[in-house]
């Protein structure tokens, strides 16, 4: 027999006399469990529909119990009716990148979303798109505890976005409505967000709020308004039919741009602080504050009317004033005005008579001050008109 005979046939009888090597005969005891998911597992969220999310006689869709939800397709409008009422707590809803699309010019369709009255709290908001609401694009003024985030509202009949107490809005863009951009109740965060060619103010953080990184384009009110005791920082506002900003009382602005709105760049309440920021050619004074109020490290430059004008017993420091209409600034009783820089402003540095102020005496200017500072760390520098 030739080799590779032999060694064929003794491999064949070590494989027979070799055991098999596989798992146990008898499977073990119990039913047997499935292996894969079930369709709940792999989505365990609700799809809107009129099966799962049945509406009533306001409402296209209504969400009646705690949970995920999301949309399957664009959804359009019905008159007389809002396109999804929220009406139940912890609700977490995602328009999945679809279009609500409402009837504003027959001015038949109601809210977008409306959360419903009894202050359904913790409601979820996000990634889609609303057009053309009779009323409000979402209505969520009794929530407590919104979030909204990547949403687009445009064309509503009424204000674009609403939010109720210690809300969230974030990256959203609302234009063109017949109200407020947007408008958040106290101890809201708004970051993030565009709001241009509202009928009504741009950002609306009523009391407490808080804006960042936003922008307030053309709208008819203000661009951006920030309640008593809120905050802004880093935002812009341009082209609004009022003042570019709207400072309330105790309230901050840092690190802002308003340019070229129809009234001034900043307008603040009494106790209003505004700080590091630049109003430039709007049609009024760059910065306009009542009593109290504090005017730190800004650029006023080519206002129309005046620099800057404060009331009594307001902090004016260090800020530059270039080529303004009038005066480059101007203080009422009790106010500090030191360490400011003016030039190329008709008028310099004011105050009323009697003065009962601390001016930095301007090297310049002629005006005479309780505290003269013409060579100390506090003058005022006015190198005139040239």
């Amino acid at each position: 027999m030739p080799n590779g005979s032999v060694r064929a046939a003794l491999l064949a009888v070590v494989a027979l006399g070799a055991p098999a090597l596989a798992g146990p005969l008898n499977p073990p005891a119990g039913p047997v469990a499935p292996s894969l998911k079930t369709l709940d597992q792999v989505e365990p969220r609700v799809p809107l529909g009129t099966d799962t999310t049945p509406g009533d006689a306001d409402s296209v869709f209504k969400i009646t119990a705690s949970g995920s939800y999301y949309l399957t397709q664009n959804l359009s409008a019905q008159n007389a009716k809002h396109g999804i009422e929220i009406a139940a707590p912890r609700v977490t809803l995602d328009l999945n990148g679809f279009t609500l699309i409402g009837l504003v010019f027959q001015g038949s369709s109601l809210d977008a979303i409306t959360v419903s009255a009894g202050s359904p709290d913790q409601i979820r908001i996000e990634n889609g798109s609303i057009f053309f609401w009779g009323d409000r694009g979402i209505d969520a003024q009794t929530t407590n505890g919104l979030v909204l985030r990547d949403l687009f509202v445009r064309g509503c009949g009424s204000d674009g976005i609403v939010a109720g107490f210690d809300s969230l809005i974030d990256n959203c863009v609302s234009e063109d409505n017949g109200g407020d951009g947007i408008r958040a109740n106290e101890r809201s965060f708004i970051d993030s967000c565009i709001a241009s060619e509202n009928d009504g103010t741009g950002i609306n953080s009523i009391v407490r709020g808080k804006v960042s990184d936003c922008i307030g384009n053309r709208n008819l009110g203000y661009g951006i308004l920030i309640g008593a005791g809120g905050r802004a920082e880093s935002c812009v506002a341009d082209l609004n039919t009022l003042s570019g900003f709207f400072v309330g009382g105790g309230a901050v602005a840092v690190g802002c741009v308003s340019v070229t709105n129809m009234e001034h760049g900043f307008e603040g309440g009494a106790r209003a602080s505004i700080y590091s920021s630049l109003a430039q050619t709007n049609q009024m004074d760059g910065i306009s504050v009542d009593f109290g109020s504090t005017v730190v490290g800004n650029r006023c430059v080519e206002n129309v009317d005046d620099g800057i004008i404060a009331g009594d017993n307001c902090f004016v420091d260090s800020n530059h004033l270039l080529f303004n209409g009038d005066i480059a600034a101007y203080a009422e009783c009790g106010s500090f005005l030191i360490r400011n820089f003016a030039k190329g402003n008709p008028t310099g540095f004011v105050g009323p008579n009697p003065l009962g102020c601390m001016f930095g005496r301007s090297g310049i200017g002629a005006f005479e001050s309780s505290v003269d500072a013409a060579s100390g760390p506090y003058a005022n520098v006015d190198l005139g008109v040239f």
